[in-house]
C-alpha cells in the first residue's frame, strides 16, 4: 500500500506535497490470518503438508480468498470460502476424519459460526473481521502519521484506490477512524491507477511537482571508455550532490547544475548518475548508493583547448534528461536515464531457479514471503508430452531452431514438433539439439566461435543456443509468476542458474555471458553449484530411509553425490549450526560418470544386434522414431531394479524396414546369435526382450567410476568420521545405484530424499534467497598472477629473460595467491599482493591464471590456464614513476573477485572473472 499527497492546481495541474510512502500492507496479510485460522481448525502439519505439496491449489485457494473477502461486512451473515479438493484428502490421511466431522467437532468452540457445505467453509462474517486487525491498524497509523505531517496541512479529501480498496469493511472502518476527513473510493478502485496511467500517458506534464524518492548525485570522469559501476576509480568518485532526498522537483524545467572546465588535451567527459537512499552520501560506491545512467560527451581532435562544458538537467516522472553542453562549439550530447529504483543484488521480492540439465532442466520460484514464512515452499511446473502423455516435473533438455537459426521450441514440445515435421519429411532444414549440455565439461577457454552440432551434425554458435533456452525459461517463469497474480516486474527477481561444482571456471562463466544475452542483468543472477544447492535443500527437510527419518543438524557432516543425467558432482560438507550454513570439508570433484552412461551401453547393445549402419541409418531417416526408443528406454530404465528379471523394448517397424535394407533379412533371432548375445536377449513378435542381470552390466562402467572415486574420497584422513551419503539428482533415482553404493559402503548411511532429482532446484531456490548459507569452500585450482620477477641463473628458463630498467628479469611468472585445497572463506579476500609497474609504462594488464598443480613456476607450465585480465591506464603524474599495484582476490559466492588498487591515487578498479581470449 502507497500513500502520498497531492495538491490540484487550478488549471488541473498536480504537484506532489509529501514523497510517496507504504509498505506492504495489502490483502496479503488478511490471508495470512485467514491461513492462521485454518492452522486453528486442521492442524498446522496438515496446513503444512499442503501448502508444500499442493502449491498449485494452495495459490488458487488464496486467490478465492482475495475475492471473497473484499465482501467481508458485518451487514451479511456468512462468507463463504472454497476449500480444494486435495484439502480434503489431506485432513482425511492425516487428521484420520472427514472435514465435515472435524469442523463440526469444533464448531462449539466458535459458538457455532462455522460450518461447511460441500466443498465451501462458512463462516460468520463479523468473526471475518478479525482478519483485518493488523493491518487495519498498520494502515491507520501510517495514515495518520502522514496526515498530521508538518508538511501537509488542510488535506481536503483522501482517496482509497487499489483491488484492496474495494472492501466494504476496510473503507467503513477508516471512515470511522479518521471522522474529521473526507474519505471516498472512485467507481472502479481497482481500475483507478490502470486509468490513469492511460491518461498520464497521454499528457505527462499533468504532474508538475514531485517530492525527490532519492539522493541524486553524479561523478565526472576523463579520457574514459564507458565502464562498469564498479570500477568507478574512488580518486574520482566523490557523490557531487544534485538533489537531496525530500527536495522539491519541478517536472520538465531544464536546470544548469554544473560547470566543468577540462584540462588542456583532454579528449572525453563522462557523468555518471547516481541514487542513494542517504541525504548525503561522500562516495558513489558508499552503502545505499546504486548506478543509474550516463551521459558522455567527446572532444572534437582539433580543438586544442576545451571551453566551459556545462551540465544541464530536468527531471520528469520518471527519468533523468541530461545535457553536457560544449559551450564552444556548440555541441550537445543527451542522455535520458530511468530514476526507477535499480535493485541491487539484495533487493527482491521473488528468487527463480533454472537447474539446466543434460537430460532433463526445469524451473522453480518463491517469493521472499514464501522463504521467510517456510523456506520449502517452492512453486514448480508440470510439463506434458503430447505425443506420450508423459508427466514430469522436468522437460527434455532439448531445442529446435527453424532453418533460418531461429529459436523454435524447448522440451518436450520441441521433441514433438521435430517427430512432426519427420513424419512429413521436412525436418532436414531445421536444427533439433538434444543432450547437449556436456559439450562445456572440461573447457578451459570457451570462444565466442565454439559451435554446438545438431543431431544431423548441423552446427550453431553454442552462445545461441544456450542463451535462447534461457531466455525461454525465463519467460515461461515470468508467465507462471504473473498467472498465479504476483504482480511483481522483472527487476524485482533474481535469478539464478545451476552449474556442476566440476565445471572450469570458463564453463560458469559462459553461462552468466548466456543469461546476459537472455536478458538476466549480471547483478541479479546467482550462480548456483549443483551439489551445494542439493545439500541446502536437504538441511530443510527429513529425509526418510529404511532405517528411519533423519534430520541436518548442527556439527554432522555428509557427503553429496549429485548423481546427473551427464555429470556426477561430489563434495562433502559440514553444518556450522542450525540455521543451515554449511562448509565444504573437501574440493567439488567427480567425472561424467551420469546416467547417460547407461543410455550410451544400451546404444551400444543396438548396435551390435543390428549394425552401427543400419542404427546410424535408423536415426537419420525416422527420427520420430529413434526418439520413441529413447523414450521408452527412459521409462523403463527408471523402474528397473536389482530383483527385475527381464526387460522388453518395442522394435520400431522403421527399424526392422532399415535392417532388411541393409541385410536382406528379417530382424529376428538370428541377428542376436550372430551377435555373440543369444544367452542375454530374445526377439518375439516385434520386441526384444533383455536378460535382467545382462541389462545390469549397462550400469557398471558408470557406477564403477562413482564406487572408485568415493572410496578414494572417504581414503582422506580428515573424513573419516563422514557418516552419511546424501544421493541427489535425476540418477539417484535409480534403484541400481542405490543398491550399489549401499552394497560398496556398509559403515554409511545412504540418504535419498523424495523427488531427488528435483533437490538441485528446490535448493537452488533456497540458495538464491540466502547465498550467504555457504560460508566456505575449497579451492579448486591454485590461483595466482601473471608477473615478471629478477631473473636468477640456473633457476629461471633463458627463453624468459629479459632486460629493462637496467635489470634482468623473468617474465611468465605465476605468482600465487590461494592454493590448491586452501580453504576460502565467502566474501573475505585470500590474499593481497603487491606488483611494481614498469617506470615508463602508462598502462599494464593485470592478468589472472589457475593451475591443477600446487605451486606452478610459470604461466605457461602444463595444467596452468587464463582466466581473464583487466588494462589499467595510467594518466596522472605518477605515470612515468614506478608505482605500487594491490591485487586482492576474493571467492564471493561461485565466482571469483579481483580487487586492483593503484596506491599512488587510491584508484580501484574490480574485475568479476570473465574468459576472454588471451
Amino acid at each position: 500500500m502507497n500513500l502520498t499527497v497531492f495538491e490540484v492546481l487550478s488549471n488541473g495541474q498536480i504537484k506532489e506535497k509529501y514523497s510517496t510512502t507504504g509498505r506492504d500492507w495489502d490483502g496479503s496479510f488478511l490471508f495470512k490470518e485467514f491461513y492462521k485460522f485454518l492452522e486453528e481448525l486442521f492442524g498446522e502439519d496438515t496446513m503444512q503438508s499442503f501448502k508444500s505439496k499442493e502449491p498449485t491449489e494452495f495459490l488458487e485457494m488464496r486467490k478465492d480468498f482475495d475475492i471473497q473477502s473484499r465482501f467481508i461486512d458485518t451487514s451479511r451473515k456468512t462468507v463463504s470460502f472454497r476449500l480444494p479438493p486435495s484439502l480434503f484428502e489431506m485432513v482425511d490421511a492425516i487428521r484420520k476424519e472427514t472435514v465435515q466431522d472435524l469442523i463440526k467437532s469444533v464448531a462449539r468452540m466458535y459458538n457455532s459460526r462455522i460450518s461447511c457445505y460441500g466443498n465451501k467453509l462458512k463462516v460468520c462474517a463479523s468473526m471475518c473481521t478479525n482478519f483485518f486487525h493488523p493491518v487495519k491498524h498498520s494502515i491507520y497509523s501510517n495514515l495518520r502519521r502522514v496526515l498530521t505531517h508538518p508538511g501537509v496541512q488542510q488535506v481536503d479529501l483522501v482517496l482509497l484506490v487499489g483491488g484492496f480498496s474495494e472492501s466494504a469493511f476496510l473503507i467503513d472502518a477508516i471512515k470511522k477512524e479518521f471522522r474529521n476527513h473526507r474519505i471516498t473510493t472512485p467507481e472502479n478502485p481497482m481500475l483507478s491507477v490502470l486509468i490513469g496511467a492511460a491518461i498520464y500517458g497521454h499528457d505527462p506534464s499533468i504532474i508538475r511537482q514531485n517530492i525527490a524518492k532519492l539522493t541524486y548525485g553524479c561523478v565526472e570522469v576523463y579520457n574514459e571508455q564507458r565502464f562498469s559501476a564498479k570500477e568507478i576509480p574512488l580518486s574520482s568518485g566523490k557523490f557531487d550532490r544534485l538533489i537531496e532526498i525530500g527536495q522539491t522537483l519541478k517536472i520538465g524545467r531544464t536546470q544548469l547544475f554544473r560547470k566543468y572546465k577540462p584540462d588542456p588535451g583532454s579528449k572525453s567527459i563522462s557523468i555518471y548518475f547516481y541514487g542513494s537512499k542517504m541525504a548525503n552520501p561522500n562516495y558513489v560506491n558508499d552503502k545505499g548508493c546504486f548506478y543509474l545512467g550516463s551521459v558522455a560527451l567527446k572532444f572534437p581532435k582539433h580543438e586544442k583547448e576545451i571551453g566551459e562544458i556545462r551540465l544541464e538537467v530536468a527531471f520528469t516522472g520518471s527519468a533523468i534528461n541530461a545535457s553536457l553542453i560544449n559551450i564552444s562549439s556548440g555541441y550537445t550530447e543527451k542522455s535520458s536515464i530511468n530514476t526507477s529504483f535499480k535493485a541491487s543484488p539484495g533487493d527482491y521480492l521473488i528468487v527463480g531457479a533454472m537447474d539446466f540439465g543434460t537430460t532433463y532442466s526445469g524451473y522453480a520460484f518463491s517469493t521472499k514471503h514464501n522463504y521467510l514464512d517456510d523456506p520449502a515452499t517452492i512453486h514448480k511446473r508440470t510439463w506434458t508430452a503430447t505425443s506420450g502423455q508423459l508427466q514430469s516435473l522436468k522437460v527434455p533438455t532439448c531445442a529446435l531452431f527453424t532453418p533460418k537459426k531461429k529459436f523454435h521450441s524447448f522440451g518436450y514440445e520441441a521433441e514433438d514438433e521435430f517427430v512432426s515435421l519427420s513424419e512429413n519429411d521436412e525436418h532436414k532444414d531445421w536444427y533439433f539439439f538434444r543432450r547437449f549440455k556436456m559439450k562445456l565439461y572440461k573447457k578451459v577457454t570457451i570462444t565466442d566461435d565454439f559451435l554446438l552440432k545438431s543431431s544431423d551434425n548441423k552446427t550453431l554458435p553454442a552462445v545461441l543456443v544456450f542463451s535462447s533456452i534461457i531466455r525461454y525459461l525465463r519467460n515461461e517463469m515470468l508467465n507462471d509468476v504473473h498467472f498465479i497474480n504476483l504482480n511483481i516486474h522483472s527487476y524485482a527477481l533474481r535469478w539464478v542458474i545451476t552449474v556442476p561444482a566440476i565445471w572450469t571456471d570458463a564453463s560458469k562463466s559462459f553461462m552468466r555471458k548466456c543469461a546476459f544475452q537472455a536478458g538476466i542483468e549480471d547483478e541479479k543472477l546467482v550462480i548456483a553449484l549443483e551439489p551445494e544447492a542439493a545439500a541446502l535443500y536437504s538441511n530443510l527437510v527429513s529425509i526418510k530411509d529404511q532405517v528411519g527419518e533423519i534430520k541436518m543438524v548442527n556439527g554432522m557432516k555428509y557427503l553429496v553425490c549429485d548423481a546427473g543425467g551427464g555429470t556426477v558432482d561430489i563434495t562433502v560438507h559440514q553444518m556450522i549450526d542450525n540455521t543451515g550454513h554449511l562448509r565444504e570439508l573437501y574440493k567439488a570433484s567427480g567425472g561424467d560418470w551420469g546416467g547417460t552412461k547407461v543410455d550410451e551401453e544400451m546404444e551400444i547393445f543396438y548396435e551390435k544386434v543390428v549394425g552401427k549402419e543400419v542404427m546410424d541409418k535408423f536415426k537419420e531417416e525416422y527420427p520420430e522414431d529413434a526418439l520413441e526408443l529413447s523414450r521408452e528406454f527412459e521409462t523403463k530404465k527408471r523402474s528397473f531394479s536389482s530383483t527385475t528379471d527381464k526387460v522388453s523394448f518395442n522394435l520400431p517397424e522403421s527399424l526392422l524396414t532399415v535392417y532388411e535394407e541393409y541385410t536382406e533379412m528379417s530382424l529376428s533371432n538370428d541377428a542376436i546369435i550372430t551377435s555373440g548375445l543369444e544367452k542375454y536377449a530374445k526377439i518375439s513378435e516385434e520386441r526384444i526382450r533383455i536378460n535382467g542381470d545382462y541389462f545390469r552390466t549397462f550400469y557398471d562402467n558408470s557406477i564403477s567410476q562413482i564406487v572408485g572415486h568415493l572410496k578414494e574420497i572417504f581414503e582422506d584422513p580428515n573424513l573419516n568420521d563422514v557418516g552419511l551419503i546424501l544421493l541427489v539428482g535425476g540418477y539417484a533415482e535409480s534403484f541400481i545405484l542405490q543398491d550399489a553404493l549401499v552394497s560398496s559402503f556398509p559403515q554409511k548411511r545412504l540418504l535419498v530424499p523424495k523427488e531427488a532429482g528435483l533437490s538441485v532446484l528446490k535448493g537452488a531456490v533456497i540458495f538464491g534467497h540466502n547465498p550467504s548459507l555457504i560460508t566456505e569452500r575449497k579451492a579448486k585450482y591454485t590461483y595466482g598472477v601473471k608477473c615478471r620477477i629478477l631473473f636468477i641463473d640456473k633457476i629461471h628458463r633463458e627463453d624468459y629473460k629479459i632486460f629493462d630498467e637496467g635489470e634482468m628479469w623473468c617474465r611468465n611468472v605465476f605468482h600465487r595467491h590461494v592454493t590448491i585445497g586452501d580453504t576460502l572463506v565467502v566474501g573475505k579476500n585470500q590474499s593481497a599482493k603487491t606488483y611494481t609497474k614498469s617506470k615508463y609504462s602508462r598502462s599494464v594488464k593485470v592478468e589472472v591464471y589457475a593451475s591443477l598443480k600446487k605451486n606452478p613456476m610459470y604461466t605457461t607450465d602444463e595444467g596452468c590456464f587464463y582466466l581473464g585480465g583487466k588494462s589499467l591506464k595510467f594518466e596522472d603524474q605518477n605515470a612515468l614513476s614506478a608505482s605500487e599495484i594491490e591485487v586482492k582476490m576474493s571467492f564471493s559466492g561461485t565466482e571469483i573477485e579481483v580487487t586492483m588498487i593503484y596506491k599512488a591515487t587510491g584508484r580501484i578498479t574490480k574485475l568479476y572473472l570473465e574468459h576472454d581470449k588471451q
